[in-house]
C-alpha cells in the first residue's frame, strides 16, 4: 500500500476488470467474495488523504457502480449497499471525489424493485443528511449529487413512503443551504453573496419540478407545495434578475407543459390532474404577488401564460386559468403600474376577441342584423367612431397611420402622437399572446358543436371577468385603459348580436341549437351590460359631449331592441329568450339613468323621453317601477319641449 499513488492507477486499470467480472459472477459464493475484497482494498485506500486535483478514488470506486448496474442478483446488490454504508460510517473523512460515484450508486438503487434494497439505500442517504459530520463533506464535494440522488428516490412510483421522505430531506437541504452551512470549494459563503450557490438551489428547484410529474396525486402535489413553499421562504436571497429569470423559464413554466393543454383526452381522463393544475396556478399566483417588485420583469410573460390556459380547448382549464388570473389583478391591483393595466387590458383584449367559436368570428362584421320595423325605421344607427374628448378618435388616429396626416393643431398632434405609442405598445404587447387556430381547422360537425358551446361558455366567463375588473379597478383604469376595454366588449356585443340573427350552424340537433341561441343571447346581455357600465363611468369619470352622445345612442339602441321584440305578438322559443336578457339591460340603463346627477339626467330624459314613453306598456314590473321612479323624478310634461324651446327658455336674451 506503500507505492505512490500514480503506480496504483496504473495497477486499478487492469485488476479493475478483473473485480468488475468476477463481481458480477452469476455464482453468488465468487460474486460475495469478489466484492468482499474489493471492499476492504477500497477501505486501506480510503486511508489515505487523496491528494488535489487527484480523483483516484473515483477509480477504485467505479467497480462497485458496475457491478451493481450489472447483476441481477438481489443479494449482491444488497451486499454493495451494505458495503458503501461501511465506507461512509468508517472513511467518511477522507472521501472526496468518491462521493460522485456512491451517488451514481445510490441514484442506481433508487429504482431498485426490491423494498429491502430501496429502503436500506435510502436509510443511508437519511443518515447524511442528519449527521453533522458527514452532511458538511457531502456539500463540500457533491451537494447536487447528493440532491440529485434524493430527486431519484422522490421519482420512484412504487414505495410512496420513500418519495415524501425524499421531499422532506429535499426541504431539509434547503434550509441548510439558506443557513450558509453549505461550503464551497472548502470555504463557507453567505448564500446571499456566493453566486455559486444558484446552481445548489437551481438542483433543488428543477428536482422538486421532475417529482411533480409523479402519477401519485399526493406525491404531485407535495412536490408542488414545497416547491412553491421553498421559493416564498427563501426567494429573498435572490437578488439578480438573471437567477429569477431562469428559475421561471426553466422550472416554473415548464410545470404547465405536462398538461398538454391542445388534447382532450390527456386531461380530460385525469380528474386529478385539474387539481394538480388549479395547485400550480395557485402556488404561481400567490408567489408573484409576495415577490412582486422582484417579478415585474416576468409581468407580460405571465399574463401571456394566462391567455394560453383561457383559449384552451379544455373548459374546465379556460375556467381555472381565468379566476386565477381574476384573483392576480385583485390581490395586486393598488401594485400595478399604468404600462402594467395595459397589459391586463390588452389580454382581456386578446382573449375575448380570439375565445369566440371559430364559426362566428368567420361571421360578417356588420353593426347589427338588417331587421327593419316600426321602431328600427325611425332610430337608425350607423357605426360612429367613439372619442373621449381629451383622446384622438379612432378615424383620426387610422388616417395617421395610414396615411401621416396629422392634424395641424399642436395639441392634437401630441394627443395622436401619445395614442400611437399606446398602439405600437399593444402590438407589441399582442405578439407575446399564445396564437389561436384558424377559422379553416374545423375537422367535423361534432367537433364543430364542442368548440362552439365551449367558447360561448368561456366567453361568458370572460364578460363577468370584465365586469368584476370595472367594478374593483375603476381607481386604476385610465381612460385609455376603458376605451380599449369597451372597444373589445362593442366587438363581442356586435359578434354575438348577428350570430342570435343566423342559422348556426346547419346540421346542429334542436337541443344543441336551443342552448347554443340561449349561450349567445346571455353572451348579448352581459356584452351589453358591460358596455354601458363602461360607458357610464367613462362619462361620470371623463364627461364630454362626445361620451354623452355615444351613451345616448347605445341606450336607445338597447330601449329599440327590447320594444321591437316587446311588440312582436308570437315570439318563438328564440325570440323569449332575446326578449328575457334584453329585459335585464334594459332594466340597467333606467338604473343608470335615474343615478344620473340633476343636469345630466334632465339632458338623457328629453334624449330618450319618446323611447321611455313606448315602454310603458312592458309586461315587465320591474321595468314600470323603473320607468315610475324617473317620471317622477324628471316631472316631465305630457308633451316634451324641443330642443330649441328648451335653449330659448333658458336664455334670457330671448323673449
Amino acid at each position: 500500500m506503500n507505492r505512490i499513488r500514480i503506480d496504483w492507477s496504473r495497477i486499478w486499470r487492469i485488476i479493475a476488470n478483473h473485480f468488475t467480472t468476477a463481481g458480477s459472477d452469476h455464482n453468488q459464493d465468487v460474486a460475495m467474495y469478489a466484492i468482499d475484497s474489493l471492499r476492504q482494498l477500497t477501505m486501506k485506500f480510503l486511508e489515505k488523504d487523496e491528494l488535489l486535483n487527484y480523483n483516484f478514488q473515483k477509480e477504485f470506486l467505479k467497480p462497485f457502480e458496475i457491478i451493481i448496474e450489472n447483476t441481477r442478483n438481489k443479494e449482491t446488490r444488497e451486499f454493495i449497499v451494505h458495503c458503501i454504508s461501511q465506507m461512509i460510517q468508517a472513511k467518511s473523512t477522507n472521501i472526496k471525489s468518491g462521493w460522485k460515484i456512491l451517488f451514481a450508486i445510490f441514484n442506481f438503487t433508487a429504482n431498485d424493485r426490491e423494498e429491502e434494497i430501496l429502503t436500506l439505500s435510502f436509510g443511508v442517504m437519511e443518515k447524511i443528511i442528519n449527521d453533522k459530520v458527514i452532511f458538511p463533506l457531502v456539500a463540500d464535494q457533491g451537494f447536487v449529487e447528493y440532491v440529485n440522488c434524493l430527486v431519484s428516490y422522490g421519482c420512484n412510483t412504487r414505495y410512496k413512503d420513500i418519495s415524501l421522505k425524499s421531499m422532506k430531506s429535499l426541504v431539509n437541504c434547503a434550509s441548510k443551504l439558506a443557513e450558509g452551512n453549505i461550503t464551497s470549494d472548502g470555504e463557507t459563503s453567505a448564500p446571499k453573496e456566493a453566486d455559486v450557490h444558484h446552481k445548489y438551489w437551481f438542483s433543488i428547484f428543477s428536482g422538486l419540478s421532475r417529482i411533480v410529474g409523479h402519477p401519485n396525486i399526493i406525491i404531485r402535489t407535495g412536490a408542488l407545495q414545497n416547491l412553491f413553499a421553498i421559493l416564498k421562504t427563501y426567494g429573498h436571497l435572490f437578488h439578480k434578475q438573471h437567477f429569477w429569470e431562469l428559475l421561471f423559464r426553466s422550472v416554473v413554466f415548464p410545470l404547465f407543459d405536462q398538461f398538454q393543454l391542445g388534447n382532450h383526452t390527456s386531461l380530460s381522463k385525469k380528474a386529478n390532474d385539474l387539481t394538480t393544475f388549479l395547485s400550480a396556478l395557485n402556488g404561481l399566483v400567490d408567489l408573484y404577488s409576495f415577490f412582486f417588485d422582484k417579478l415585474t420583469f416576468l409581468c407580460n410573460e405571465i399574463f401571456s401564460l394566462f391567455a394560453k390556459f383561457i383559449l384552451c380547448e379544455d373548459e374546465r382549464i379556460s375556467k381555472i386559468g381565468l379566476i386565477c388570473l381574476v384573483h392576480l389583478i385583485k390581490t395586486n391591483k393598488d401594485k400595478w403600474s399604468p404600462d402594467m393595466w395595459e397589459s391586463i387590458c390588452v389580454t382581456f383584449d386578446h382573449v375575448l376577441d380570439n375565445n369566440f367559436p371559430r364559426r362566428i368570428r368567420s361571421l360578417p362584421q356588420i353593426d347589427s342584423p338588417k331587421v327593419r320595423t316600426k321602431f328600427s325605421q325611425n332610430y337608425k344607427f350607423r357605426p360612429v367612431s367613439i372619442s373621449l374628448g381629451t383622446m384622438p378618435s379612432e378615424d383620426e388616429v387610422k388616417d395617421v397611420e395610414t396615411n401621416g396626416n396629422y392634424p395641424d393643431s399642436p395639441e392634437s398632434k401630441v394627443k395622436l402622437e401619445s395614442q400611437l405609442e399606446r398602439n405600437k405598445l399593444r402590438r407589441n404587447l399582442r405578439k407575446t399572446m399564445p396564437p389561436v387556430k384558424p377559422v379553416q381547422e374545423i375537422s367535423s360537425s361534432g367537433e364543430d358543436e364542442k368548440e362552439l358551446i365551449r367558447g360561448c361558455n368561456t366567453q361568458l366567463l370572460l364578460l363577468n371577468a370584465v365586469s368584476d375588473l370595472q367594478l374593483f379597478a375603476q381607481s386604476n383604469l385610465s381612460q385609455s385603459h376603458i376605451l380599449l376595454l369597451f372597444r373589445t366588449v362593442r366587438s363581442c356585443y356586435r359578434r354575438a348580436h348577428v350570430a342570435t340573427h343566423q342559422k348556426l350552424p346547419l346540421g346542429l340537433p334542436k337541443n344543441v341549437a336551443l342552448h347554443l341561441h340561449s349561450l349567445l343571447c346571455r353572451i348579448v346581455q352581459s356584452s351589453a351590460s358591460s358596455l354601458l357600465r363602461l360607458l357610464f363611468l367613462l362619462h361620470s369619470r371623463h364627461f364630454s359631449s362626445q361620451i354623452e352622445n355615444r351613451l345616448i345612442k347605445w341606450c336607445k339602441r338597447l330601449i329599440v331592441q327590447f320594444i321591437e321584440l316587446e311588440t312582436t305578438e308570437e315570439k318563438n322559443e328564440y325570440q323569449l329568450l332575446c326578449y328575457s336578457h334584453l329585459t335585464h339591460v334594459t332594466e340597467l340603463i333606467l338604473t343608470n339613468l335615474f343615478e344620473l346627477p340633476d343636469e345630466q339626467f334632465g339632458t338623457f330624459l328629453l334624449a330618450l323621453y319618446e323611447l321611455l314613453t313606448d315602454l310603458i306598456q312592458t309586461e315587465s314590473k320591474q321595468l314600470r317601477t323603473g320607468l315610475s321612479r324617473i317620471f317622477a323624478r324628471g316631472k316631465q310634461p305630457t308633451q316634451p319641449k324641443s330642443e330649441q324651446e328648451l335653449v330659448s327658455s333658458q336664455d334670457p336674451k330671448v323673449h
